[in-house]
């Protein structure tokens, strides 16, 4: 299992993870847009290697994801990702972290972006 970056727990069992701790760490996840396909082409873009999967459909299509590897999501400013990471953390992911502040965040810092 590859070293993880720092996170702060959530009770509804996934952890937050800074942009810039994820980014270091980027190898170490499976990363999850959960915006609309039309927001990931907006201005503040997307991160590298994403799979755009949409919130509502998490449900649908989650045994799509690799479950043995940290699950990453990733949405406009932090909500949206909450929300799915909950739900995959409620349903058995054992990993699951959200990115603290989205990709507002993201590009406050000047990240890459794809």
């Amino acid at each position: 299992m590859p070293t993880l970056p720092p996170s702060s727990p959530r009770p509804a069992g996934y952890a937050d993870v800074n942009p810039a701790d994820a980014w270091a760490h980027r190898d170490a996840f499976v990363w999850i847009d959960v915006r609309e396909p039309d927001e990931l082409i907006s201005a503040l873009g997307k991160a590298e290697g994403v799979l755009n999967v949409p919130l509502a459909t998490i449900p649908l299509r989650h045994t799509e994801f690799d479950k043995s590897k940290p699950t990453l999501l990733v949405c406009r400013s932090g909500g949206r990702s909450g929300q799915a990471a909950s739900w995959l953390a409620a349903n058995g992911w054992p990993s699951v972290y959200n990115l603290a502040g989205g990709m507002l965040a993201w590009n406050d810092l000047g990240l890459p972006k794809a």
